[in-house]
C-alpha cells in the first residue's frame, strides 16, 4: 500500500508543478529506461505521458556522471596507482555499455 501511495503521490507532484520538480520515480524511470534501451524514442514516449523525466535531463545527467568520473580521475580520488611504470602518465576511463539487446544493426 505505502509503494502505491508513493507512486501516485510522485505522479501527483510531477503533474501539479507541471514537471519542475523531479521526483525519484521519474528521475530513476528515465534514467533506468535509458540504461537498459540505450534509445531516446522510449524516453521522449513516457516523458510526453507524464511518466518519466525529459531525454534532454536524461542526457545532461549522464554527461555530469561521465564529467565527475573524469575529473575524480585526474585527481586520483579513487587512490588508482599505476601498475606499469611505462604508463605512468596515461590514464585511461574505461567503461561497458551493455543491455543494447534490442537495437537492429
Amino acid at each position: 500500500m505505502k509503494r502505491l501511495v508513493d507512486s501516485f503521490s510522485s505522479d501527483l507532484i510531477a503533474a501539479v508543478s507541471r514537471e519542475k520538480v523531479v521526483t525519484l520515480k521519474h528521475f530513476l524511470v528515465g534514467l533506468g529506461l535509458h540504461n537498459i534501451t540505450g534509445l531516446k524514442r522510449p524516453i521522449k514516449i513516457l516523458s510526453h505521458l507524464g511518466h518519466c523525466i525529459d531525454y534532454n535531463l536524461v542526457y545532461e545527467v549522464e554527461t555530469v556522471q561521465v564529467e565527475m568520473n573524469l575529473k575524480a580521475l585526474k585527481e586520483n580520488v579513487f587512490g588508482f596507482s599505476n601498475v606499469n611504470e611505462a604508463c605512468e602518465t596515461e590514464q585511461q576511463l574505461t567503461y561497458w555499455w551493455a543491455d543494447n539487446f534490442n537495437q537492429t544493426l
